[in-house]
């Protein structure tokens, strides 16, 4: 059963191989397109070429690499139709200290927080106790997510210019 994340009508699912469907790739493919994905995440990464189809087939086969080698962990949050239109993940799995990253479509617009809380929790009931997000300095947005659910601006450093905000688990701490 994949649980429905408070407060909005989406879905969250671990993005494993079954969601490697042509209507699944192309609503990844067009998310990933979107402006301030697409030159966040991909524009450099692709030298300027569009994210296609084929983009999303290899990021849904990376991503179930991840649950299957349990690695990593990539969530989609999807729609009322079914369809993806926010990522979370966990892209390490130390369960000390561990990397998150997320996007979300203008279809998610307002939801963030709600996911990366819902990622968060599964976490914790997981045994994961710390986590990392690094942040490009001009991206208000996500530091305001990160704020929300208490990560804190951290003094590490980041080699790419991005900031890093940090979040210990508390034994009193839900999410």
């Amino acid at each position: 059963m994949n649980p429905r994340i408070p407060g909005t009508s989406l879905q969250l699912c671990g993005l494993t191989q079954r969601f490697n469907t042509k209507k699944v790739r192309e609503r990844i493919a067009a998310c990933c397109n979107e402006t301030t994905i697409y030159d966040r995440l991909f524009r450099e990464r692709l030298a300027g070429r569009s994210y296609t189809s084929d983009d999303a087939r290899d990021f849904i086969q990376w991503a179930a690499a991840g649950w299957s080698s349990h690695r990593y962990y990539v969530f989609i949050a999807n729609d009322p139709d079914g369809l993806p239109c926010a990522s979370c993940d966990l892209k390490t799995a130390t369960r000390t200290d561990d990397e998150i990253g997320y996007w979300r479509s203008q279809r998610a617009a307002g939801s963030m927080t709600m996911i990366v809380r819902q990622v968060l929790s599964l976490a914790l009931e997981n045994g994961f106790t710390g986590f990392h997000a690094r942040v490009a300095r001009d991206n208000l947005g996500s530091m305001a997510v990160l704020e929300r659910l208490d990560f804190v601006l951290s003094d590490r450093k980041d080699v790419n210019g991005r900031v890093v905000f940090t979040r210990r688990a508390r034994e009193s701490q839900s999410t």
